[in-house]
Protein backbone atom coordinates (compact mmCIF):
# COMPACT_ATOMS: atom_id res chain seq x y z
CA UNK A 1 0.00 0.00 0.00
CA UNK A 2 1.83 3.31 -0.71
CA UNK A 3 1.52 6.16 1.37
CA UNK A 4 0.20 9.28 0.48
CA UNK A 5 1.55 12.77 1.64
CA UNK A 6 -0.99 15.91 1.83
CA UNK A 7 0.80 18.84 0.58
CA UNK A 8 -0.96 22.36 0.53
CA UNK A 9 -0.73 24.42 -3.03
CA UNK A 10 -0.34 27.31 -0.94
CA UNK A 11 3.10 26.58 -0.11
CA UNK A 12 6.50 28.43 -1.34
CA UNK A 13 7.96 26.36 -4.00
CA UNK A 14 11.20 25.45 -2.08
CA UNK A 15 9.07 24.47 0.85
CA UNK A 16 6.97 21.92 -1.17
CA UNK A 17 10.77 20.67 -2.86
CA UNK A 18 11.84 20.05 0.51
CA UNK A 19 8.54 17.99 1.70
CA UNK A 20 8.87 16.20 -1.73
CA UNK A 21 12.46 15.36 -0.78
CA UNK A 22 11.84 14.20 2.78
CA UNK A 23 8.82 12.10 1.72
CA UNK A 24 11.23 10.00 -0.85
CA UNK A 25 13.02 9.86 1.81
CA UNK A 26 10.71 7.72 4.03
CA UNK A 27 9.54 5.23 1.65
CA UNK A 28 11.05 2.11 0.62
CA UNK A 29 12.92 1.56 -2.54
CA UNK A 30 10.59 2.26 -5.28
CA UNK A 31 8.59 -0.78 -6.12
CA UNK A 32 10.54 -3.30 -3.66
CA UNK A 33 7.48 -3.98 -1.22
CA UNK A 34 5.70 -5.77 -4.25
CA UNK A 35 9.10 -7.45 -5.85
CA UNK A 36 9.45 -10.92 -5.99
CA UNK A 37 13.13 -10.19 -5.52
CA UNK A 38 12.44 -8.45 -1.59
CA UNK A 39 10.57 -11.42 -0.59
CA UNK A 40 13.34 -13.77 -1.41
CA UNK A 41 16.33 -11.38 -0.29
CA UNK A 42 14.67 -9.30 2.19
CA UNK A 43 16.10 -5.84 3.43
CA UNK A 44 19.40 -6.34 1.19
CA UNK A 45 16.87 -6.42 -1.89
CA UNK A 46 14.98 -2.85 -0.49
CA UNK A 47 17.93 -1.59 -0.27
CA UNK A 48 17.96 -1.54 -4.55
CA UNK A 49 19.06 -4.47 -6.76
CA UNK A 50 19.86 -4.87 -10.45
CA UNK A 51 18.92 -7.02 -13.12
CA UNK A 52 21.52 -9.48 -14.28
CA UNK A 53 20.38 -11.36 -17.55
CA UNK A 54 21.05 -15.30 -16.69
CA UNK A 55 22.44 -15.71 -19.88
CA UNK A 56 25.83 -13.37 -19.07
CA UNK A 57 25.92 -15.68 -16.13
CA UNK A 58 25.44 -18.64 -17.63
CA UNK A 59 27.43 -18.05 -20.55
CA UNK A 60 30.73 -16.69 -19.03
CA UNK A 61 33.13 -18.82 -20.61
CA UNK A 62 31.17 -19.16 -24.06
CA UNK A 63 31.89 -14.83 -24.27
CA UNK A 64 35.61 -15.14 -22.93
CA UNK A 65 34.77 -12.47 -19.81
CA UNK A 66 37.59 -12.78 -16.99
CA UNK A 67 35.93 -13.32 -13.42
CA UNK A 68 37.52 -9.62 -12.65
CA UNK A 69 36.12 -8.33 -15.91
CA UNK A 70 32.93 -10.00 -15.20
CA UNK A 71 32.75 -8.11 -11.54
CA UNK A 72 33.42 -4.72 -13.51
CA UNK A 73 30.89 -5.20 -15.82
CA UNK A 74 28.10 -5.81 -13.26
CA UNK A 75 29.25 -2.80 -11.54
CA UNK A 76 28.87 -1.16 -14.91
CA UNK A 77 25.45 -2.76 -15.33
CA UNK A 78 24.20 -2.03 -11.27
CA UNK A 79 24.60 2.13 -13.19
CA UNK A 80 22.54 1.08 -16.30
CA UNK A 81 19.17 2.59 -14.94
CA UNK A 82 17.10 3.71 -17.92
CA UNK A 83 17.38 2.22 -21.77
CA UNK A 84 20.00 4.52 -24.60
CA UNK A 85 21.18 6.26 -20.76
CA UNK A 86 24.25 4.50 -20.42
CA UNK A 87 26.51 4.46 -16.88
CA UNK A 88 28.91 6.55 -15.74
CA UNK A 89 31.28 5.38 -12.61
CA UNK A 90 34.55 5.79 -11.70
CA UNK A 91 36.79 3.23 -12.05
CA UNK A 92 38.16 4.67 -8.41
CA UNK A 93 34.32 3.89 -7.05
CA UNK A 94 34.70 0.24 -9.22
CA UNK A 95 38.30 -0.43 -7.27
CA UNK A 96 37.61 0.54 -3.88
CA UNK A 97 34.10 -2.22 -4.27
CA UNK A 98 36.12 -4.70 -5.56
CA UNK A 99 39.20 -4.18 -2.99
CA UNK A 100 41.80 -3.72 -5.95
CA UNK A 101 43.43 -0.92 -7.30
CA UNK A 102 42.20 1.65 -10.09
CA UNK A 103 44.65 0.19 -12.64
CA UNK A 104 42.98 -3.17 -12.44
CA UNK A 105 39.99 -2.06 -13.40
CA UNK A 106 41.02 0.30 -16.15
CA UNK A 107 42.81 -2.82 -17.25
CA UNK A 108 39.55 -4.98 -17.41
CA UNK A 109 37.37 -1.77 -18.69
CA UNK A 110 40.04 -1.93 -21.20
CA UNK A 111 39.83 -6.07 -22.36
CA UNK A 112 36.06 -5.26 -22.15
CA UNK A 113 36.22 -3.05 -24.92
CA UNK A 114 38.77 -4.92 -27.02
CA UNK A 115 36.47 -8.10 -26.83
CA UNK A 116 33.59 -5.27 -27.93
CA UNK A 117 31.72 -6.12 -25.42
CA UNK A 118 31.47 -2.11 -24.41
CA UNK A 119 31.70 1.21 -26.32
CA UNK A 120 33.40 4.29 -24.59
CA UNK A 121 31.06 7.02 -24.90
CA UNK A 122 30.55 10.72 -23.57
CA UNK A 123 27.53 12.20 -21.55
CA UNK A 124 26.15 14.57 -23.47
CA UNK A 125 25.62 17.38 -20.60
CA UNK A 126 28.00 16.80 -18.19
CA UNK A 127 31.02 15.14 -20.26
CA UNK A 128 31.53 12.26 -18.40
CA UNK A 129 33.00 9.15 -19.53
CA UNK A 130 30.33 6.85 -20.18
CA UNK A 131 30.33 2.74 -21.09
CA UNK A 132 27.96 1.77 -23.76
CA UNK A 133 26.54 -1.36 -22.75
CA UNK A 134 24.80 -1.73 -26.21
CA UNK A 135 27.42 -4.21 -27.91
CA UNK A 136 26.76 -6.38 -24.70
CA UNK A 137 23.20 -6.52 -24.93
CA UNK A 138 23.71 -7.14 -28.81
CA UNK A 139 25.79 -10.16 -27.72
CA UNK A 140 23.64 -11.40 -25.05
CA UNK A 141 20.51 -11.40 -27.36
CA UNK A 142 21.27 -14.60 -29.26
CA UNK A 143 22.10 -16.39 -25.83
CA UNK A 144 19.07 -15.37 -24.79
CA UNK A 145 17.00 -16.58 -28.00
CA UNK A 146 18.39 -20.11 -27.26
CA UNK A 147 17.95 -20.22 -23.76
CA UNK A 148 14.44 -20.10 -24.76
CA UNK A 149 14.42 -22.08 -27.67
CA UNK A 150 15.95 -24.97 -24.94
CA UNK A 151 13.71 -24.40 -22.74
CA UNK A 152 10.49 -24.55 -25.22
CA UNK A 153 11.72 -27.82 -26.24
CA UNK A 154 11.93 -28.84 -22.84
CA UNK A 155 8.80 -27.76 -22.10
CA UNK A 156 7.35 -29.79 -24.72
CA UNK A 157 9.25 -32.99 -24.09
CA UNK A 158 8.15 -33.13 -21.04
CA UNK A 159 4.61 -32.33 -22.30
CA UNK A 160 5.06 -35.12 -24.64
CA UNK A 161 6.13 -37.73 -21.98
CA UNK A 162 3.39 -36.64 -19.81
CA UNK A 163 0.73 -37.41 -23.04
CA UNK A 164 2.22 -40.94 -23.98
CA UNK A 165 2.23 -41.88 -20.02
CA UNK A 166 -1.37 -41.06 -19.99
CA UNK A 167 -2.31 -43.15 -23.41
CA UNK A 168 -0.61 -45.76 -21.67
CA UNK A 169 -2.77 -45.43 -18.51
CA UNK A 170 0.11 -44.01 -16.56
CA UNK A 171 -1.11 -41.50 -14.22
CA UNK A 172 1.93 -40.43 -12.49
CA UNK A 173 1.13 -42.66 -9.35
CA UNK A 174 3.63 -45.35 -8.56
Amino acid sequence: MANVFEISLNQDPAALFEQARENARQLAYPGASESRVAERYGEAATAGWSPVPDVLLFNQHRLKIQSDDLVVLLNLMAHYYVKNEMPFIRPTTIAKRMGVSQRSVQRSIARLRKQGLILKGKHETNGHITHDLTPLIERLRPLGLERIADRKMRQEEKRSVAQQDRALGFDGRI
